[in-house]
């Protein structure tokens, strides 16, 4: 059987990061920083979220802050 492998470019990596360091960043701002534009960015996270790359979109919580 095949594994499920995804292939990504180092613009994929750079969003994977970006969004690992802040699940919140806007597509905008992502695309400054990948030097994409915002529709290519948005393009680029529904694919790998289609894909299984992404399967969630979370926060943590500070607890001393509550």
């Amino acid at each position: 059987m095949k594994d499920n492998i995804v292939k990504l470019d180092n613009i994929d990596r750079k969003i994977l990061f970006e969004l690992d360091k802040n699940c919140r960043i806007n597509t905008a701002k992502l695309g400054r920083i990948v030097r994409k534009s915002r529709e290519a960015v948005k393009y680029r996270i529904r694919r790998l979220v289609e894909k299984g790359v992404i399967t969630a979109f979370t926060i943590s919580l500070n607890p001393n802050k509550l």
